[in-house]
């Protein structure tokens, strides 16, 4: 079995944490009609902060309360602020930023692991599994700070072939262009 990151469950966690808040096991509001509104009461805190406290309190004609309005306000300006803040186009490249970064990472560390956390591994008929595989140290990479105005360079690389657990295959040419001006190299190894 290997653990693929499909995303963020900080959510669904957070609304099952709300949901037990307001309906814990201790006490058993499974039959009861109750129940419905402990889960209506989360969705309506996870949706609209505090304020939904003040709003039911109005609809049943009742006060919704100086200190419970004042409370609700001061809850909901570091949520909003927050909100505001991930709106920002700064805010959205720095999430994908992130995002490239951890698909890089899982592929390097997929890459890394062999034969063991493959997927699909226990189907095959001789699995190498018996003994567990020597880390391989990650490389430390640091971006390249260029004097001058930065040119985009194409590259191509020509394999023996593709990585396949923790073989790597050998680089037999490396072909690269400059766009602005179109000057290319290319160098190439024979084994």
């Amino acid at each position: 079995m290997q653990y693929v990151d499909l995303g963020s469950s900080q959510q669904c966690e957070h609304a099952n944490k709300e949901v037990s808040l307001r309906a814990p096991k201790s006490h058993h509001y499974g039959n009861s009609a109750s129940l419905d509104y402990h889960a209506q009461a989360t969705a309506a805190f996870i949706n609209d902060g505090r304020q939904y406290i003040s709003e039911s309190y109005s609809k049943m004609g009742l006060s919704p309360g100086a200190l419970t309005d004042t409370y609700a306000t001061k809850c909901m300006k570091p949520r909003l602020d927050k909100l505001q803040m991930a709106s920002l186009p700064s805010s959205k490249r720095r999430r994908l930023v992130l995002k490239q970064e951890r698909s890089t990472n899982q592929g390097a560390n997929e890459a890394l692991e062999g034969d063991m956390y493959k997927s699909g591994i226990v189907h095959q008929d001789s699995p190498d599994t018996e003994q567990i595989p020597d880390t391989i140290p990650k490389g430390i990479f640091k971006p390249v700070i260029l004097p001058g105005k930065p040119t985009i360079i194409t590259f191509d690389l020509e394999t023996t072939g593709l990585i396949e657990g923790r073989v790597l295959p050998q680089v037999t040419q490396i072909a690269a262009v400059e766009l602005q001006s179109g000057r290319h190299t290319s160098h190439q190894k024979f084994q």
